[in-house]
């Protein structure tokens, strides 16, 4: 009897069968590719998150300089390139901004906001149309890398200074658009 049961324990083996290892197999595949896709999602929303962020923090940077100058402004003209060197030749105070050939807000020449560094991959453009007689309708675009609109925000802009001294802000068009130059003083 003793040499039967050495002989039986000779044929069993303890262990898994191949069975038991592709099941085993197959479920950690399963958990592996849910975690990943939980792990892909978040990943993607945070990224998604921080480029808005930054849309946002970009956008109310750039309104936040023109409502500035526009405030401030006694003189304020919205017109196109060849309107502004028409204002210059006659007043040599007379400061503008526009959007950059890069897509990057400039006033006088100057990049401001550093160009690339504040920017990043995005660029800029923005209509301008006239609300009333002391404010203007500013409608800013921000585009990636490929030209595709990031985001796009809507801002009334008020001169105050204008509406204090009862000036009108002087329209060369009705709708301005991208090659706009806001020309402006802010003395008398």
């Amino acid at each position: 009897m003793e040499k039967r049961n050495n002989q039986n324990n000779k044929y069993s083996q303890h262990g898994f069968t191949l069975v038991e290892v592709l099941v085993a197999s197959m479920l950690s595949l399963v958990i592996i590719g849910v975690a990943t896709t939980i792990l892909l999602t978040t990943t993607n929303l945070f990224t998604s998150s921080a480029h808005m962020r930054n849309d946002k923090l970009i956008c109310d940077g750039v309104i936040s300089y023109l409502e500035e100058c526009v405030q401030s402004a006694s003189y304020l003209e919205i017109t196109d390139k060849a309107g502004y060197d028409r204002i210059k030749e006659n007043n040599s105070a007379i400061q503008y901004i526009t959007i950059s050939g890069a897509g990057y807000l400039e006033t006088n020449g100057e990049l401001i906001f550093f160009g690339k560094a504040y920017y990043g991959d995005a660029t800029l453009s923005f209509n301008i149309t006239e609300e009333g007689n002391y404010a203007i309708k500013v409608i800013l675009y921000l585009y990636d890398a490929a030209g595709n609109i990031r985001a796009s925000k809507s801002y009334i802009l008020r001169a105050f200074a204008m509406e204090l001294a009862k000036r009108s802000i002087i329209f060369s068009q009705d709708t301005i658009q991208e090659t706009s130059y806001i020309c402006f003083q802010t003395k008398n």
